[in-house]
């Protein structure tokens, strides 16, 4: 388990340290964390969706239903942080997309071990 969260804050911590050092700007390495730390939530609640809904102790359109309105939470937040220029938006697509990306080389390794 601490290997997984050090596998997905470690480059993310090192991309905006990485632009911060090459920009001048502050909010370039805040909108790369904040990208980030919503992409990891999302994903969160997205892995949390799905275990649920393979689950039969619940509904099933109960889980959509919760999974609509994270998706909804999360574009919400995500305009209105652009919106008001609270983060850069270079710096917050490379954060979700630097999460995006761990996730899916996790999940490659994991399948080509046959873990879970």
């Amino acid at each position: 388990m601490f290997r997984l969260v050090l596998l997905r804050i470690a480059p993310l911590t090192a991309i905006a340290l990485l632009s911060m050092a090459l920009t001048k700007s502050g909010d370039y390495p805040l909108s790369v964390a904040v990208g980030g730390i919503l992409g990891l939530l999302n994903h969160e609640g997205l892995k949390w969706g799905v275990k649920r809904l393979l689950s039969v102790t619940r509904t099933g359109i109960v889980i959509v239903i919760l999974n609509m309105l994270r998706i909804s939470a999360f574009f919400m937040v995500s305009i209105v942080l652009l919106y008001y220029k609270v983060v850069n938006f270079r710096g917050f697509v490379i954060g979700i997309t630097v999460v995006y990306l761990i996730v899916l080389t996790e999940g490659w390794v994991c399948s080509r071990h046959g873990q879970r």
